[in-house]
């Protein structure tokens, strides 16, 4: 897994489609990102470069948040039955939501290496949702 695929997951503010039911705009102090999200889109702006990082052919990506905590799930969507394009990934962890900045630490994951690092996001969530 690589920086890129990592922050992918991690902008799910970016532009996301909730999988939970429609509710009533809030204000924005009010707004939560508990739910179940499915990732729709997302780009990393890196050092003034942009890139777009998903959709992935073939691959869906799904990420679950509580009032504190965070999991996100990646798959192919040919099931594993072709080796050569089957993928799985996850990882949860703990996240901070504050206006547009979002926080997350990262407890556990698949890719081992990737355990125990922070990553800060600034997201336009509250324009989305």
């Amino acid at each position: 897994m690589n920086l890129r695929i990592l922050a992918a997951i991690g902008i799910i503010g970016w532009t996301v489609v909730s999988c939970a039911e429609t509710k009533t705009p809030e204000p924005a102090a009010a707004l939560s990102l508990t739910g179940t999200w499915k990732l729709a889109y997302s780009k990393m702006i890196e050092n003034g470069d942009t890139t777009d990082t998903y959709p992935v052919k073939g691959q869906e990506m799904i990420k679950i948040f509580n009032g504190s905590h965070f999991t996100f799930f990646k798959h192919d969507v040919s099931k594993g039955s072709d080796s050569s394009t089957a993928v799985f990934g996850s990882g949860a962890g703990t996240y901070v939501l504050t206006g547009d900045k979002y926080e997350e630490h990262l407890q556990y994951c698949n890719a081992r290496s990737w355990e125990d690092m922070h990553f800060t996001f600034h997201s336009v969530y509250s324009m989305i949702r």
